[in-house]
């Protein structure tokens, strides 16, 4: 596993100066905000989901959301709404 990890302490030699300048903290705490941001773009979208109430009810949650990177019209949102709510009552009737 060290043999692994040498490639990077030969990389870190050629970084120490930069590591120690004053601007590092600024570049590698935006470098982590640019990488979160980009991150958060592959989260599922929510809107018009119902709010999951158990581990259970994550099982179909692909079904429940709309597509990453659609567009949905005010119609579809709200047949996805009134779809969402039958399903959270014949789920709750079962119950």
């Amino acid at each position: 596993m060290i043999s692994q990890l040498a490639p990077f302490s030969q990389i870190a030699i050629y970084l120490g100066p930069a590591l120690n300048s004053e601007e590092f903290p600024m570049v590698f705490m935006g470098a982590c905000a640019l990488v979160g941001g980009a991150l958060a773009v592959l989260l599922p979208e929510t809107l018009g989901a119902p709010m999951m109430n158990s581990l259970e009810e994550l099982d179909g949650i692909s079904s429940r959301t709309k597509p990453t990177f659609a567009w949905w019209s005010k119609s579809q949102l709200e047949a996805a709404l009134e779809k969402n709510k039958a399903e959270r009552a014949s789920a709750e009737a079962k119950k």
